[in-house]
């Protein structure tokens, strides 16, 4: 995997974990204040990726404490994915359709994605991320005219503890899912920058995400919304005439999804493969809609717990690669 691939993955995975669950959260324990926390949890987030970057995440992963996480890790990327898809598209596109309609296409995608193996999976990155990047830059241009700067005041701590919280758990959903992409590569393979640079990109994109919502909706307005970065894109105008974009410009939400889902599948068939990889995987899916589809109260119990969960994969697996990083030199 060349530099540049390396870095957009980067992209994708330090995204991918805010939408349906991160920038909501961190709205709700930050209000305003969000993007001061915001700001703090990205340089957190980078200590901890500097932390990733010592560890041997490749020879880990070949250990049975490292299958653990990491596998852990790349289901539980897969849940959060299809549950996303899933209430999204059954709360503002397809209302009366079944979620398990929803989310079997994408997992029959997903599917075929890892059956062709991550060549495939990276070409595929090449290109969505040209369509995010543009699609990126037509939404921030048109809805910058509709920011109210009063919408930022007052920006002032509430309550310490939520405080921590917000900051932790920016962290975590930046850095987290860049495991997977880590978990694939050996030790003299990885470009350290192109990563480091990928995770630079992806937090600045989401911190421009932040600053447009609290500019536009205001810290407690925004929280009425389930999910406020797609109501967002529902106030691109582009020049007057073209409106109703969201559908669209979704895609790029859709992209980060799709990427580390693919990834988290390429990881699980390294463990899983043949036709084990269907029996697991339709067990999963059969799981991820009956536990958390099907039962909204468990949806709430992932909304809360999401950071909880990825904190203590991420830092045992830290201490786990650079365990056996430093056992492995000598």
């Amino acid at each position: 995997m060349n530099s540049k691939r390396q870095g957009i993955l980067s992209i994708f995975l330090s995204r991918v974990l805010y939408f349906g669950v991160g920038i909501s959260y961190i709205l709700a324990y930050g209000n305003n204040f969000t993007i001061i926390n915001f700001l703090i949890g990205f340089i957190l987030g980078f200590i901890l990726l500097l932390l990733m970057l010592k560890g041997d995440w490749n020879n880990f992963f070949k250990s049975l404490l490292g299958r653990i996480i990491i596998l852990s890790m790349a289901f539980f990327l897969v849940n959060n994915c299809l549950v996303a898809v899933a209430v999204l598209g059954s709360n503002f596109y397809l209302i009366n359709t079944p979620p398990i309609l929803i989310i079997v296409p994408l997992f029959i995608l997903i599917l075929y994605g890892v059956k062709k193996g991550l060549a495939a999976t990276l070409r595929l990155s090449d290109i969505l991320i040209f369509i995010s990047i543009i699609t990126g830059i037509i939404a921030i241009l048109s809805i910058q005219k509709n920011i109210d700067f009063n919408n930022y005041l007052p920006m002032e701590i509430l309550d310490k503890t939520d405080t921590l919280k917000c900051i932790i758990s920016s962290a975590f959903y930046s850095v987290s899912p860049i495991i997977l992409e880590l978990s694939f590569l050996k030790s003299d393979e990885v470009n350290k920058k192109a990563i480091i640079i990928g995770y630079l990109i992806g937090s600045f994109t989401i911190f421009l995400m932040i600053l447009c919502i609290i500019g536009i909706f205001g810290g407690n307005f925004a929280l009425l919304f389930r999910y406020p970065e797609y109501i967002l894109l529902k106030k691109v105008n582009l020049f007057n005439q073209f409106e109703h974009l969201e559908t669209f410009l979704s895609i790029i939400w859709f992209n980060d999804l799709l990427i580390t889902s693919l990834i988290a599948g390429l990881l699980i068939n390294k463990v899983f493969n043949g036709k084990w990889l269907y029996i697991v995987s339709i067990l999963h899916l059969c799981f991820v809609y009956f536990f958390f589809i099907n039962n909204y109260q468990h949806i709430l119990l992932l909304y809360h717990y999401t950071f909880h969960i990825l904190g203590m994969l991420t830092i045992l697996g830290c201490i786990g690669s650079i365990i056996n990083c430093k056992f492995l030199k000598r």
